[in-house]
């Protein structure tokens, strides 16, 4: 989003966040936002699995112990949204929002509320933002990486983060996006923004050391060395 004038514009990536998320709180997230886009006659089960499917009588069986009917079913699991993918990343999420570690996952309402504020004040030591292997969740319409760099450099500028603080970006993929047009405008930015670019890199874990310093541990996906660095 943009503010427009006949004399300049102002780019702020942060309004499309606030406006996106103020308009998801107050259709009440859990129902409201997908029941408004969903036939009457339809079943909504969000976020519960299916656990059982019986072709012989057509029918599938919830977790919750639903079971519904079907005359033709289109089957989707979906992807695994947990924090138990890379070693040490639940248990630093426990620990709270002062640890400045977010997972962006779409499981409960706290999260989301907690990842509102997500990015600010990042008090010494370097952003890291991290996307998976293909495929994931966000692919292609991630905006995290830009968002960050333009709260990061409101911070450095009015000195509230150090001048040294970089942005970088970690991934085990060799590419932003399978569309190599748009690839190349991304790396243009992220040079022009003075953000480092990390592909090939795979997270493996993440730990507190000694003094509480968050390490990241970082496995390259060709020859297999293995690099430590903070955030």
């Amino acid at each position: 989003m943009a503010l427009i004038t006949d004399k300049s514009k102002f780019v702020r990536p942060d309004l499309y966040f606030f406006c996106s998320y103020a308009a998801i709180k107050e259709l009440q997230l859990e129902s409201a936002s997908v029941g408004a886009q969903i036939d009457g006659s339809a079943r909504v089960n969000a976020t519960t699995r299916a656990v059982k499917i019986d072709p012989e009588k057509n029918t599938v069986q919830l977790e919750n112990g639903t079971e519904y009917t079907y005359k033709a079913l289109i089957y989707n699991p979906g992807f695994n949204h947990t924090t138990d993918n890379i070693e040490g990343l639940r248990e630093i999420d426990e620990l709270g929002e002062q640890y400045n570690v977010f997972a962006h996952i779409p499981d409960t309402v706290e999260r989301i509320d907690r990842n509102y504020n997500h990015g600010f004040l990042p008090y010494g030591d370097n952003y890291i933002v991290y996307n998976p292997a293909f495929p994931y969740k966000d692919e292609g319409s991630s905006f995290y990486l830009f968002y960050y760099e333009f709260l990061l450099r409101q911070d450095i500028m009015f000195q509230r983060s150090p001048a040294t603080t970089k942005l970088q970006y970690w991934t085990p993929n060799k590419e932003f996006f399978k569309f190599s047009y748009a690839n190349e405008i991304i790396l243009d930015q992220c040079e022009k923004r003075g953000i480092e670019v990390n592909f090939g890199w795979e997270l493996t874990e993440m730990y507190l050391d000694e003094v509480g310093k968050k390490i990241g541990k970082f496995k390259n996906v060709d020859t297999g060395k293995e690099i430590e660095t903070g955030f």
